[in-house]
């Protein structure tokens, strides 16, 4: 019976369309990137997406490429529209976006739809929609931190379909890729400067965050002992301490994003103060920034493999060396 009810209560979710758009004028992209999340909103799309009662991945794939071709076309037309974001006025916090979760499912549809390709022997048209799912990621990515969040797995979800049919691509098709990589690669994340502004906003939640730490945390078990029970002379030095502590955060993303560190180089270590820490890592998620980085290093490291392709299918060997391999 309760799944009868989610089911019913999804199938009659209100469209994101018809929200955003009560009079469209056909030449905003976002018209047609709200379609296609309308289109991938019901529960026949999660089941088909998580491959309920189908055991191949293969299958998964085409009966989705199949169910859903029409996701695919309003994402490159729209691609190729003026994009005019649809909720310029609206705060972030309250208003959730719940439509970029459904973008982000609509990304796994063209993931698909590149299996698909890769294996029916077309890697011109795998090529192209991995292009395609680049170019959607990245113009979404401008207005706010959640469109970032879904921009980045958007392009991780780009980068694993070319690794499914990396070892299939021509020459023309590793040279378009590897320049779409490249170029993906040197725009500076969008994510990072919207980041970096939100430090200012966190400061300001310092001490109602410290008033009210049962805000932060998922459980009460979270919560570390002692900060429910703060005299305000005490709280004010705990103030200082998580401002000093955000700070020394932001600086730390300012470097990393910067000098384009690898993701992997070790954090700051964590304040020895369970309560400063808590504050300050759920007020600014320190993995936001390891996931930027690591995935400008992913980019990189894509265009990268798509050139040892070109090299490979231009000399019919492998390089020898990097210098070779990245040679004019």
């Amino acid at each position: 019976m309760i799944t009868m009810i989610a089911a019913a209560l999804l199938i009659q979710q209100p469209s994101y369309f018809a929200t955003a758009f009560p009079n469209p004028t056909g030449n905003n992209g976002w018209e047609e990137y709200l379609m296609a999340a309308d289109i991938v909103s019901g529960p026949e799309a999660t089941r088909l997406l998580i491959g309920e009662g189908i055991d191949d991945r293969s299958s998964v794939a085409r009966t989705v490429r199949r169910r859903f071709d029409r996701v695919g076309d309003l994402i490159r037309a729209g691609n190729k529209k003026p994009l005019h974001y649809p909720w310029p006025d609206v705060d972030e916090p309250a208003h959730g976006f719940p439509e970029y979760a459904a973008l982000k499912v609509v990304a796994r549809v063209l993931a698909c739809e590149t299996e698909v390709a890769f294996s029916d022997g077309k890697p011109g048209v795998a090529s192209k929609s991995i292009q395609d799912a680049l170019e959607f990621g990245r113009r979404i990515s401008g207005k706010t931190t959640v469109g970032g969040l879904v921009s980045v797995a958007l392009q991780s979800m780009a980068m694993r379909s070319l690794a499914f049919g990396l070892p299939k691509l021509g020459l023309d098709e590793a040279r378009d890729l590897r320049r779409a990589f490249e170029k993906a690669a040197s725009e500076r994340s969008t994510l990072a400067d919207l980041y970096l502004q939100e430090f200012r906003r966190w400061r300001h939640l310092v001490p109602e965050a410290l008033a009210d730490p049962d805000s932060l945390a998922e459980s009460p078990d979270e919560v570390p002992p002692g900060i429910r029970n703060l005299t305000p002379e005490t709280a004010n030095r705990y103030s200082d301490a998580v401002l000093r502590r955000l700070t020394a955060m932001e600086q730390e993303a300012r470097q990393l994003f910067d000098k384009e560190e690898r993701f992997w180089k070790a954090p700051d270590p964590a304040d020895p103060d369970p309560i400063v820490e808590f504050v300050a890592s759920r007020l600014s998620p320190p993995q936001i920034t390891q996931a930027i980085v690591r995935n400008a290093t992913q980019l990189r490291l894509a265009a990268l493999h798509c050139r040892i392709v070109e090299f490979m299918r231009t000399f019919n060997r492998l390089p020898s060396t990097l210098d070779e391999l990245t040679a004019p």
